[in-house]
């Protein structure tokens, strides 16, 4: 059985007692060469900390920018070819069918995503090393993905559905699309743009009636609208869209919207589920919304 260093940064501790380990120390004569002084920069939960664990077994480190040169792309992270060795071993210990290590490694692709850190992209991508084992872990232990695709600890972007849900009428608008089988993305590279919301249902999901959503949300203060929170209140929902700014973010938020299709199309094969929503936010007091067809 593998034993993940799930939240362990201790290279001695790791190494010592039995953890994988997926070796970096190859690159250890080209940080020598890069300088005294280096930075290098990735996500929270990357990796970073186990890395100067590692480096400080050996001497200590600190300054020169590093973290976009190709040959350190792979510095930290978790590569698709140790993904795929990890899976493997995994599902065929959980004695699952052959096919179970491409559906895992789809799973593990679409949610967790690649990370390229430089512009070379003949440089292959890495994984997030602490949701790829909070995922492993679980699968191993149960044989089964876990009812959460997201770690508890980098779910922050849940935030923005609670606060959403909390506003009048909000529950209307994501309560019944807040399932544990729709990962919460936020922010998502779509090509050149970003979504301010995605929530895709997981490929070993699918066979269930669960809708994959993409929202836009604006947000408008009372003061730009020159209205009091007792008077939005008032309006129903109807009056608030007739409101001129209500409008035009719409509009906007609507436009955002229509370049999503075809790239959510490319990147997770399958879009017929998908539901795009303009969300806009008057204070904290009302939202108006639009379903785009």
């Amino acid at each position: 059985m593998i034993t993940f260093p799930y939240g362990n940064s201790d290279f001695h501790a790791i190494r010592t007692d039995g953890h994988l380990y997926l070796d970096r120390t190859q690159h250890i004569p080209a940080l020598e060469a890069a300088g005294k002084q280096l930075v290098f920069l990735r996500p929270r939960r990357f990796g970073k900390s186990l890395l100067l664990s590692t480096l400080a077994n050996y001497y200590d480190i600190s300054r020169t920018a590093i973290y976009l040169t190709p040959k350190f792309n792979g510095l930290c992270g978790v590569t698709s070819t140790e993904l795929t060795e990890l899976v493997t071993t995994i599902t065929a210990a959980c004695q699952q069918p052959n096919d179970s290590t491409a559906t895992t490694l789809e799973t593990l692709r679409v949610f967790y995503n690649g990370y390229r850190f430089c512009s070379d992209i003949a440089q292959p991508k890495v994984y997030n090393p602490t949701l790829c084992f909070y995922y492993l872990r679980h699968y191993q232990e149960y044989c089964v993905a876990p009812d959460q695709i997201l770690d508890g600890n980098l779910a922050m972007d849940a935030n923005k559905i609670r606060y959403i849900a909390n506003l009048p009428q909000g529950k209307a608008v994501i309560a019944d699309i807040l399932d544990v089988s729709c990962p919460m993305d936020s922010e998502t590279a779509l090509e050149r743009r970003y979504s301010d919301l995605t929530l895709i249902v997981r490929p070993n999901m699918r066979q269930y009636a669960l809708l994959d959503i993409v929202m836009e949300f604006k947000y408008l203060s009372l003061t730009d609208l020159n209205l009091t929170g007792e008077q939005v209140r008032a309006q129903s929902r109807e009056e608030s869209r007739t409101i001129p700014a209500v409008q035009s973010a719409l509009q906007v938020a609507s436009e955002q919207l229509r370049h999503y299709p075809q790239v959510l199309a490319d990147k997770y094969h399958e879009p017929q589920r998908l539901r795009c929503l303009a969300v806009v936010a008057l204070g904290f007091d009302r939202l108006v919304w639009e379903i785009l067809s």
